[in-house]
C-alpha cells in the first residue's frame, strides 16, 4: 500500500494536484471503552506491517496534529488513537458526546477517481496512444 501512495503522491506534484488528492486519513469512532485495547492492537498491528509509528494521546496536553481540510504534504504517517475525552471534543466536535476512542489512520484518504482518469488519458495521448 506504501508504493501505491507514493506513486499516488508523485502523480499529484506532477500534476498540481489536479486530482484533489488529500490525506485527511480515516477515523474510526466508539462509545466502548473495551473497545481501547483493539484500537491500539490494531495501531501496533499496522505499524508492524509498515504503516508508520502509533502515536497514544491519553491527555489534551499531547501533540496531536489535525488533518488538513486539503492537501497531502507534511501529513503524519502511522495512526492516532486518542483517548482523552476533550481532545476528542475539540477537534472533532460532530462526534456523540459519549465517544471515548478514535483511531485515526493516517496516510489514506481520498481523491477525485474522474480527475485522475482523466489526468492519466491525458498523459497517455501525449505519449501517442490514440
Amino acid at each position: 500500500m506504501n508504493r501505491s501512495i507514493d506513486l499516488m503522491e508523485e502523480l499529484a506534484r506532477e500534476s498540481n494536484n489536479v486530482f484533489l488528492m488529500n490525506r485527511r486519513g480515516y477515523l474510526f469512532a466508539t462509545a466502548r471503552s473495551e473497545q481501547i485495547d483493539r484500537y491500539l492492537r490494531a495501531a501496533e498491528d499496522a505499524a508492524g506491517f509498515g504503516a508508520g509509528p502509533v502515536r497514544v494521546h491519553r491527555s489534551s496536553a499531547g501533540t496531536y496534529q489535525p488533518a488538513p481540510a486539503q492537501g497531502f504534504e507534511a501529513q503524519p504517517i502511522g495512526t492516532d488513537v486518542i483517548t482523552d475525552p476533550s481532545l476528542i471534543r475539540r477537534h472533532f466536535p460532530y462526534l456523540a458526546p459519549d465517544t471515548v476512542a478514535l483511531l485515526h489512520a493516517r496516510r489514506c484518504g481520498w481523491f477525485s477517481g474522474q480527475q485522475l482518469g482523466m489526468y492519466m488519458l491525458e498523459r497517455a495521448r501525449d505519449k501517442g496512444c490514440a
